[in-house]
């Protein structure tokens, strides 16, 4: 998006109870280090790597592993997260030091992946830095500093993520005064049977609408219809 519109484009990732677990396989690092390799919905791979409060060696990862993967595989990652605060105290009132370690891997492998600082993906912020106006390169501070924020922009896309088509937020018009001289247009895209997520394309009010709506508008259709197959 942002290369087609020479603007800055964003998407917003799918949300937790959209995303369903798999199977997960811890690797040993050095130190109290292990890679997770988390399989979300039927292709969707992350890799991450956390830190444990002891060292654990390959077959006790392996035995996790296989407790976790027969607890919670084909759970949303919003049924896993309301479990594992349950099961947690449980144990913890059982005084199940074993379980209590499990479930505490459990949540930090699995609930760390999805949260805030996964709201949403952005590129081409530089594009509007080098078409900027006088006037415009004064506000971009402001603008920058919100999507870093990124609650006042989620307001908006969640906002976008029941529409049907494309939604065109125009400046202060929006009711965001952050937006100031630039505009955001969006489109939701999905897997055919649900809403996933929101595309779109930041740029200033004087952009080409016509141009730029048709392409946001196809780019949520195609990805719409790969998701769907």
């Amino acid at each position: 998006l942002a290369d087609i519109t020479a603007q800055a484009g964003l998407v917003t990732v799918p949300k937790p109870e959209s995303q369903r677990f798999r199977q997960v396989e811890f690797l040993p690092l050095s130190g109290n280090r292990v890679l997770v390799i988390l399989v979300i919905n039927q292709h969707e791979v992350q890799n991450k790597i956390i830190q444990t409060h002891e060292p654990f060696d390959a077959e006790q990862l392996k035995a996790a592993a296989t407790l976790i993967n027969e607890q919670f595989s084909g759970c949303t990652l919003e049924e896993i997260d309301v479990r594992l605060k349950h099961e947690l105290q449980e144990a913890r009132s059982r005084i199940d030091r074993l379980m209590e370690d499990n479930l505490t891997f459990a949540n930090k492998a699995l609930l760390p992946s999805v949260g805030s600082d996964n709201d949403y993906c952005m590129a081409g912020e530089s594009r509007l830095l080098d078409a900027a106006s006088p006037d415009e390169l004064a506000h971009l501070k402001t603008l920058f500093g919100a999507l870093e924020r990124k609650k006042e922009v989620l307001h908006l896309l969640e906002q976008s993520s029941s529409a049907q088509g494309v939604k065109i937020f125009i400046g202060q018009e929006a009711g965001l005064s952050v937006l100031g001289n630039f505009s955001l247009i969006t489109a939701p895209y999905g897997d055919g049977k649900k809403t996933l997520g929101v595309l779109g394309v930041i740029g200033p009010t004087r952009m080409e609408y016509n141009r730029v709506i048709p392409v946001v508008d196809l780019t949520a259709r195609m990805l719409t219809q790969a998701l769907s197959n």
